[in-house]
């Protein structure tokens, strides 16, 4: 019935899944300590993206708009149509969202730009089409953000753009080429912000000066474990990354077949990542730089 894992995000004692099977989708989380798994949100379409933010809200993204779950599961919310501040309303696919620090949320869509909006106010502000500065023919679908020296970077299909504080557009990102088809943003312990192309590598912005590593050149996804250790899943599975001098190591399979395109890492326990790909969950080790894909029986 399920048969896509999107995303696995660990909180407390939990960890929180989305999945999607044809036409369906499926928000759960396992309890960790009791090893139940509870269904929280189940949808007649896909659901995209989950983010929680700091009071343990559930946000996802999906089909036919966002959902918003409290931290006690017992308020549960579609916002579909989304209301603007200037009195419009529109229906869109929502693709990805992220809290800044100010409380505040961006919501990227599929085709209708950038979305802004703060709980106390309860309605969206729109960053549309034409704020982009790109050709009315030319469709912007938005796929990740980060927050940086006070200005939310934007990653879309078609590069990076940049939303000033004070300013009412976004402004290209020259730096990165306008071809770069974003997948992650990342900001580290170190404070530097990690861009993850889809077909230009891996590019790392720290103070004023950004760095770009071409290999791996399809990079879906970075992360930083507990030892702020560097590891990038890619379309040819997931290894570990050495920022200083660009070396990217690829796992083996510890047993059965290395996992292609893989997704997502999250700490699991010691020297241990869980992670998602094509073939869906998988271990690392992170000592001896091999994966592992359990038996779905057990």
């Amino acid at each position: 019935k399920y048969v896509g894992t999107l995303t696995v995000l660990p909180y407390k004692n939990y960890l929180y899944q989305v999945r999607n099977g044809h036409n369906i989708g499926l928000l759960s989380r396992f309890n960790i300590k009791n090893r139940k798994w509870e269904r929280i949100l189940e949808t007649d379409y896909w659901l995209n993206t989950l983010t929680i933010d700091g009071n343990g809200n559930c946000w996802v993204s999906s089909f036919v708009g966002l959902w918003f779950v409290d931290q006690n599961l017992q308020n549960k919310r579609l916002m579909s149509p989304l209301h603007l501040v200037d009195g419009r309303v529109f229906e869109t696919e929502i693709s990805t969202q992220f809290s800044d620090n100010r409380g505040g949320l961006w919501v990227g869509t599929v085709d209708r730009g950038v979305l802004y909006y703060h709980p106390d106010r309860f309605k969206f502000r729109n960053f549309g089409h034409s704020l982009f500065n790109l050709p009315d023919t030319r469709k912007i679908s938005v796929r990740c953000f980060a927050e940086k020296d006070g200005s939310i970077l934007v990653g879309t299909q078609n590069g990076l753009f940049r939303k000033a504080p004070n300013s009412s557009s976004l402004e290209r990102f020259n730096a990165i080429p306008a071809n770069s088809i974003c997948e992650m943003l990342l900001k580290d312990s170190k404070q530097r912000i990690w861009l993850c192309t889809q077909n230009n590598g891996l590019y790392c912005f720290e103070k004023n000066s950004i760095k770009h590593f071409q290999n791996p050149a399809y990079c879906l996804s970075i992360f930083e474990d507990s030892n702020n250790r560097l590891y990038l899943c890619t379309d040819k599975g997931v290894g570990l990354f050495d920022p200083q001098t660009g070396i990217y190591r690829l796992a083996t399979a510890s047993s059965g077949n290395v996992p292609a395109f893989a997704y997502q890492l999250i700490d699991f326990k010691k020297d241990m990542l869980l992670g998602y790909s094509d073939d869906g969950l998988f271990l690392y080790d992170c000592r001896r730089n091999t994966t592992t894909i359990p038996d779905r029986r057990s």
